[in-house]
């Protein structure tokens, strides 16, 4: 019984000692670093940005790249923003940053700094993002059968809603959606699709009556999964 319980000490004391012995030196209750992210249209490939001696992460997208700084805590006023490509080397100046998440536009060819995303590109992503869901949960209703235009009618109308207010809810939350903590805009991602689940169970049981309830219900089911992984994929290769 002794040797337990020596055992026992040992096992919950070895961690504590690794834990502490390999602790570096950290700050409670910090906030998170300012962070600028410049968003540029089909950029060159040999691109790159830098605020002083930090350089730009570059994230490549479908349709554009961004850039993404972490500046210190007291560097809220760095003086310009160094673009760098094979044809040569220029300098915008950046304005003052206001705000913890800072985002800009650049255009190469003009040499212009942009604040904000623009409102295209949230339409467009919008866009896309409602086209790809209709043709994967149109795809299953067709599997599952459902071949009325009553049917088709509701099906559209109750998805263009439900998608349209879930990437309007996804934009407020996570605007302008450039986010480098991916893992929060699929967790809303989940809780939206959760509620459009709901949505559309209700809808569907009640205004689609060409085939059992029971397979509406699977169908919803299916088509919601469906969705929610092919929502992820499309956020992850958009965003």
């Amino acid at each position: 019984m002794h040797i337990a319980l020596k055992r026992l000490l040992l096992i919950i004391v070895l961690p504590l000692i690794i834990v502490i012995g390999s602790t570096s030196l950290c700050y409670a209750n910090s906030p998170p670093p300012p962070t600028v992210s410049i968003i540029v249209s089909t950029p060159p490939k040999d691109l790159e940005l830098s605020i002083g001696s930090v350089q730009g992460k570059r994230t490549a997208k479908i349709f554009e790249s961004y850039y993404t700084f972490y500046l210190k805590l007291d560097d809220t006023n760095p003086s310009a923003l160094m673009i760098s490509t094979s044809e040569g080397t220029f300098e915008i100046a950046l304005p003052q940053l206001q705000r913890y998440n800072n985002v800009f536009r650049l255009d190469i060819d003009s040499r212009t700094l942009t604040s904000g995303a623009s409102s295209f590109r949230a339409y467009q992503f919008a866009l896309i993002t409602i086209i790809l869901t209709l043709l994967i949960e149109g795809a299953l209703f067709f599997l599952f059968g459902y071949r009325k235009r009553s049917s088709w009618i509701v099906f559209l109308i109750v998805n263009i809603i439900t998608q349209g207010l879930l990437y309007v809810w996804l934009n407020i939350t996570f605007y302008p959606l450039v986010n480098s903590y991916f893992g929060s805009i699929l967790f809303s991602l989940i809780r939206g699709e959760f509620l459009v689940f709901i949505f559309e169970i209700i809808a569907f049981l009640i205004f689609i009556r060409e085939r059992p309830r029971l397979q509406t219900f699977l169908y919803v089911v299916a088509a919601n999964m469906a969705s929610l992984i092919a929502g992820g994929y499309i956020l992850n290769a958009l965003l």
